[in-house]
């Protein structure tokens, strides 16, 4: 398992302490503890996103909020495309994550490993 600094080192220095710390507490909590291996690919993944002009930390949290194990760029941009699309043409009342469940379940995740380290 690597920690969070493996994750921000190299091409992917952009993304936030706090995106990396919370992704790799992620990959631990549902048992898919990242590799050295998989932070490279990761980071590579992140400095693709990163020169298409967005925010690699953005990358992470999306991974986390949709249940994803990893993220490929193909996945992550056609998400935002989504999302950009709904923002610009549909009002919307609440947000869901696809599964009926709001924007805010992927948060609590993250807020119960800052709460209970132990848990992760």
């Amino acid at each position: 398992m690597v920690s969070s600094s493996a994750c921000r080192s190299g091409p992917a220095r952009t993304v936030s302490a706090q995106a990396a710390e919370s992704f790799v507490a992620y990959r631990k909590k549902i048992r898919k503890p990242l590799t050295a291996t998989a932070a490279e690919r990761l980071a590579r993944v992140l400095k693709k996103i990163f020169e298409q002009g967005r925010d690699p930390s953005d990358a992470p949290a999306m991974a986390e909020a949709r249940g994803w194990a990893s993220i490929r760029p193909d996945w992550y941009f056609r998400k935002v495309e989504q999302h950009d699309e709904r923002s610009d043409h549909t009002p919307r009342s609440g947000s869901s994550d696809g599964n009926g469940r709001g924007a805010h379940h992927g948060l609590m995740a993250g807020f119960a490993v800052v709460a209970d380290p132990e848990a992760g």
